[in-house]
């Protein structure tokens, strides 16, 4: 019996491991406390019609995470750290000390990717070290993404073997726990022979395992769409 992952491979479509940033992203979200967030903003409606608005009029639609974010609204905050982190010409300039403030507002307020979004926003601006703090944060608080964020970043700027030995509990804990891209990086690190050679051939059969289990994910949203397509084509006008 053919595997859902050489039916991926041989069918054409991308190698389902490519879609590990993706699903990884929507798994943190899941993990995190952003649903918790959103029951408890003090003004849903306004928040929602931000939403709506956002692609045909985003710098109103600033205006209105920002008025928001400023009365309270921890969403808000994330949003409004965000756009000066980036910047827009036609939304807002990029602003990095504002983008801190806000972020450390999110955190301060409750949201758990907010530790997240700043310690990317430090990496990326060289602040490696402030980085790793938010990161350690979110570990004391047992808060999965954190475990792995941590590990990736040590081992971006360290190859060391020390580096390697250390990262090893935070990856495997994360990656126990079904992180998508810490059992990527585990899987791959371990198979390139990182943590001893005996551990390559347990590594690159957690890999093969971890896409073919992606693929098997991937192919059951493939067959739902398919469905709801064909569906629609044989409904009447």
């Amino acid at each position: 019996m053919r595997s859902r992952l050489i039916d991926w491979l041989t069918d054409g479509r991308p190698h389902p491991c490519d879609k590990i940033d993706e699903i990884s992203i929507s798994w943190e979200r899941e993990y995190s406390n952003e649903a918790q967030l959103w029951n408890e903003e003090p003004d849903l409606d306004r928040l929602k019609a931000a939403g709506v608005i956002e692609a045909d009029d985003p710098k109103a639609a600033f205006q209105i995470y920002l008025e928001l974010a400023q009365t309270g609204s921890v969403w808000s905050m994330n949003r409004v750290a965000w756009e000066y982190s980036y910047g827009q010409d036609k939304i807002v300039k990029a602003d990095d000390a504002l983008a801190y403030d806000w972020y450390q507002r999110a955190a301060e307020g409750g949201s758990w990717m907010a530790w997240l979004y700043s310690a990317r926003f430090y990496e990326k601006r060289g602040h490696v070290a402030y980085a790793k703090q938010a990161l350690e944060m979110g570990v004391e608080l047992d808060w999965v993404p954190a475990f792995y964020w941590l590990a990736y970043f040590r081992q971006k700027h360290s190859k060391s073997r020390e580096t390697y030995r250390e990262i090893r509990p935070l990856l495997e804990y994360a990656a126990d726990q079904g992180h998508p891209r810490a059992q990527h990086l585990y899987s791959g690190l371990m198979s390139r022979g990182k943590f001893g050679f005996r551990e390559i051939l347990r590594g690159f059969k957690m890999k093969m395992a971890l896409c073919a289990a992606l693929a098997e994910e991937l192919d059951k949203v493939h067959e739902v769409v398919v469905g709801d397509l064909a569906e629609v084509a044989v409904k009447p006008a």
